[in-house]
């Protein structure tokens, strides 16, 4: 399964994670990858003065859109520039990652699809390829164990926070069909009574409690 989350970050907050971007804190992300013919992408200097600040100031940000997916923690985000001539190649994301035993990828871009070329998110779903460069702020979530790569960036700068999170839910099969439920309650919530979407939401709850590993 595939999501677009939008509005997950907003004009002030992009502003204040990509605001000192420059050459001197980056290093080459081959650390996570070495082998240069599948990846060149450039990360965030872990000892950077203000990468924790970043990293706290970003996971607010997601807590506030994730209680829909049950989720039990976040693992370490990535602060990845993709410049002109960068890219990654199909590749499935390492398990345990960042340390935790992830059940979702996920990239949240941090600039919109006009400033860059290339660069799209590839996420190979079965027989299918789906294509991803969605507006700056928004974040595609996805299984982690999707193939997946990042087309090359023809011209312009790519700039996304990648990472990782573990679900309450185990049973991949169950996660998925409580997302799309409340995905769904969501939607009708202005067409339905109170009373009615609680007793609905309450129903969700209780099939949480039942799958929860806990």
């Amino acid at each position: 399964m595939i999501w677009l989350i939008d509005n997950v970050l907003d004009g002030g907050d992009i502003r204040y994670l990509t605001q000192d971007w420059k050459d001197d804190i980056f290093h080459c992300g081959s650390d996570s990858n070495p082998n240069k013919k599948v990846k060149k992408a450039y990360v965030l200097n872990y000892d950077y003065e203000e990468h924790d600040n970043k990293c706290n100031y970003f996971y607010d940000k997601l807590k506030s859109c994730m209680d829909d997916y049950m989720i039990r923690r976040v693992g370490q985000p990535y602060f990845v520039w993709y410049k002109t001539g960068c890219f990654y190649d199909y590749h499935l994301d390492a398990f345990p990652i960042a340390g935790i035993a992830p059940h979702y990828s996920f990239t949240c871009f941090l600039n919109d699809p006009s400033e860059y070329e290339g660069g799209e998110l590839l996420l190979n779903v079965g027989d299918t390829i789906t294509s991803h460069k969605p507006k700056a702020g928004s974040l595609i979530m996805y299984h982690t164990g999707l193939w997946h790569k990042v087309n090359k960036v023809i011209s312009g700068d790519r700039k996304v926070i990648v990472g990782w999170a573990e679900s309450l839910i185990k049973n991949s099969h169950v996660r998925d069909c409580l997302i799309n439920l409340k995905r769904a309650l969501n939607d009708i919530e202005d067409d339905v009574p109170t009373h009615k979407l609680e007793k609905l939401e309450s129903v969700r709850l209780n099939l949480i409690r039942e799958y929860a590993d806990v």
